[in-house]
């Protein structure tokens, strides 16, 4: 296993572990009950109804809070033009701003509730931002695809982002940034897994994969989860950058792992979906469908007793948290790499066909869609009763999702129990 470069006096160990085979097999995990995720993970800051990363938490569950009355139809109230620019990063929101990132190297902070641009940064390269950018306080952090990383401070007195500072790597950063504490971490395609402190920048550690890093890393129990080009879920101890584990998904991942406690949920290119103990270097089970070979890019989302998982097969499943199961599929008109993310009693995730879909979380049933005539390869951010999204052509669209005074709302799952929330 690889010792974190610039780090003395840090070794790595060896431990054996017994890697399951690839298929779905007895589970070692208990069924929890039916929730929805309503906090931030331990390390957070950011107000619980705040969306402050890719996937809304550090541990990447891809839950949303729901507002207390959910309408029955979103409503667009806003669309915002880039230019032309594709949005293919998913937004942060907080501080009443929705935070976007373009393919033409632009951040744009845009009014949570007009879509009113209020500040902007362009950055100095030529690289374009497909990194979905995190915001932690009043700063903002994000890669961009000529391998710098970002940090800028977010002046609402003065209206205006400013660069903090920045560190170089030596590949494109299409991995997304997860901020625990003090530390914030990604992945770039110099194959590193980088771990940089958020106040100056200075390099904490970084490690040594075997292949390009496109995943986000997500974080539990002061645990970084990251998967790779090289098909392994490596376990890194966040305060050493120390390697504590590893698991061999057997195909590389492009997914950024969901984690519960001591089990990540992962997604792969040769067609898997893995229950991953990380702890005992276990694989729980792994689904796989045998007559529909297509990978899987987006990241699963987890809630209750279910992972939501949508593929490239045009397909969104949802699956048995404990046996792998499917339980139900939706089938839409094209290929699927935007995240689905589930908010109260509903999914909501985003196609190449162009459209945004509203799946019932319970049956997968279709209950509502929008066409934005452009793929979808964003992920929903949601917060504070509003979704936003972009797309293809550059465009970004705010949608209310509470309803209006006696119109039809939806009825939200119930709320997590406390090991969730972890």
């Amino acid at each position: 296993m690889a010792a974190p470069e610039r780090l003395r006096g840090v070794g790595s160990r060896a431990i054996g572990y017994n890697h399951a085979g690839m298929r779905i097999t007895k589970p070692t995990c208990q069924a929890m009950s039916l929730f929805w995720l309503a906090a931030i993970g331990p390390t957070s800051a950011a107000a619980a109804a705040d969306w402050p990363m890719f996937r809304g938490n550090a541990a990447h569950h891809g839950v949303a809070v729901a507002p207390e009355r959910m309408a029955a139809r979103p409503r667009l109230v806003w669309t915002f033009e880039s230019g032309g620019d594709p949005v293919e990063s998913s937004a942060a929101i907080g501080l009443g701003l929705a935070f976007i990132g373009t393919a033409g190297g632009e951040i744009v902070a845009l009014d949570l509730t007009s879509g009113k641009p209020r500040l902007r940064f362009r950055i100095p390269s030529d690289g374009g931002i497909r990194s979905s950018p995190a915001l932690w306080g009043r700063r903002l952090y994000f890669g961009d695809d000529a391998g710098v990383f970002h940090a800028l401070n977010v002046d609402l007195d003065r209206r205006e982002l400013t660069e903090a500072w920045s560190q170089k790597t030596e590949g494109e950063i299409l991995s997304s940034a997860t901020v625990a504490g003090e530390h914030v971490l990604f992945g770039s395609y110099d194959s590193h897994l980088w771990c940089l402190a958020t106040t100056d920048g200075k390099v904490l550690w970084k490690v040594m994969t075997d292949g390009q890093v496109h995943a986000t890393p997500a974080v539990v129990d002061g645990v970084a989860l990251t998967a790779g080009c090289d098909g392994q879920l490596r376990a890194i101890e966040i305060s050493t950058g120390r390697e504590v584990g590893r698991v061999d998904m057997g195909g590389y991942s492009a997914a950024s792992p969901a984690a519960v406690s001591a089990v990540a949920y992962a997604a792969t290119f040769s067609n898997h979906v893995l229950a991953i103990d990380w702890k005992k270097g276990s694989v729980l089970w792994t689904f796989e469908d045998s007559e529909r070979q297509f990978p899987f890019y987006a990241s699963p989302a987890v809630s209750g007793g279910r992972v939501i998982v949508a593929g490239r097969d045009k397909a969104v499943r949802a699956l048995s948290r404990e046996t792998g199961k499917e339980t139900w599929s939706f089938q839409a008109r094209a290929r699927i790499d935007s995240s689905p993310v589930i908010c109260g009693a509903v999914v909501f995730v985003g196609s190449h066909d162009g459209d945004l879909y509203m799946l019932d979380l319970a049956t997968g049933q279709k209950l509502w869609s929008f066409t934005a005539g452009s793929p979808i390869t964003a992920s929903p951010a949601i917060a504070s009763g509003w979704l936003v999204i972009g797309s293809g052509d550059g465009r970004v669209f705010g949608f209310d999702l509470r309803a209006e005074k006696e119109e039809k709302t939806l009825q939200a799952a119930p709320e997590a129990p406390r090991e969730a929330r972890k």
